[in-house]
């Protein structure tokens, strides 16, 4: 199957510069309302920080402050970072090369091969 650049796929290209740039966002803004504080550098925290000073979201601020009344939005953050975050890696291997049937990933690790629909 021949692929099909990405150039001449405007639509597609969009979709693709989102899931990009949507990886570095939600892994280190969105996720550090389940990271472990000491496990987060200190450059990474203040733009953290400045990042919620700015947006003021109220929902991520009261993570911040630890509210226990918003457990449940934590099991969002979550879903966010274990579920949605490796889903824009594939959706940009996809875009990019042009696999709208079926794209094959192996595991580093060699234990499991699976195939992953895309964007049937």
């Amino acid at each position: 199957m021949d692929r099909t650049p990405l150039s001449s796929r405007p639509l597609d290209k969009l979709w693709f510069l989102w899931f990009v740039f949507s990886q570095p966002l939600t892994a280190v803004i969105d996720g550090q309302a389940i990271y472990p504080r000491h496990l987060v550098p200190g450059f990474i925290r203040s733009l953290y920080l400045q990042a919620l000073e700015f947006s003021k979201d109220t929902l991520m601020l009261g993570m911040e402050k630890q509210d226990p009344s918003l457990f449940w939005f934590k099991g969002f953050i979550c879903l966010e970072v274990f579920f949605q975050l490796p889903l824009f890696f594939v959706g940009a291997y996809c875009l990019y090369y042009s696999t709208y049937k079926r794209a094959r990933f192996t595991r580093e690790t060699g234990v499991a091969r699976r195939e992953v629909q895309c964007m049937e």
